[in-house]
């Protein structure tokens, strides 16, 4: 069976763009509302919304594994886990903003190596259960 690309492409670029349009969008609202600005604090400002955006799909991702869990001690372990990590770092940042981005860096990796985890998890999840329904016979 030949898959035609073009719907994939499209979808593939609508992806990408759903990151880059938020982030350019910010970039082009800081230097209209300080034409001083200069181009590399815009940069940084964008890259740290980038950042600020990865974080928020690898926690929602995590978030959403968490919350189908039937027992409440494990969702209440990671919100108090998250509140402790949000408050430190924030803590850590107004003493020494560079220990806070190697500590903020080092929770963003954890999160997203948890959060590929978890979608590698669902996928082989979503395989398993197509492969028991088209295998089972509704009929039989």
């Amino acid at each position: 069976m030949l898959v035609p690309l073009g719907p994939i492409l499209d979808s593939l670029w609508d992806a990408i763009n759903t990151v880059i349009r938020p982030i350019a969008g910010a970039a082009v609202a800081a230097l209209i509302a300080s034409p001083s600005t200069d181009i590399p604090t815009v940069a940084l400002a964008a890259a740290g919304g980038a950042i600020a955006l990865i974080t928020h799909l690898a926690k929602a991702t995590t978030r959403l594994a968490v919350n189908t869990s039937p027992e409440p001690a494990s969702n209440v372990a990671v919100s108090v886990a998250e509140d402790v990590a949000v408050a430190g770092t924030l803590a850590v940042a107004f003493v020494n903003p560079w220990v806070a981005a190697v500590i903020a860096l080092v929770l963003l990796l954890a999160a997203s190596a948890v959060a590929l985890t978890v979608a590698r998890m669902a996928r082989r999840g979503v395989r398993r259960i197509r492969a028991w329904s088209t295998t089972s016979d509704p009929s039989a």
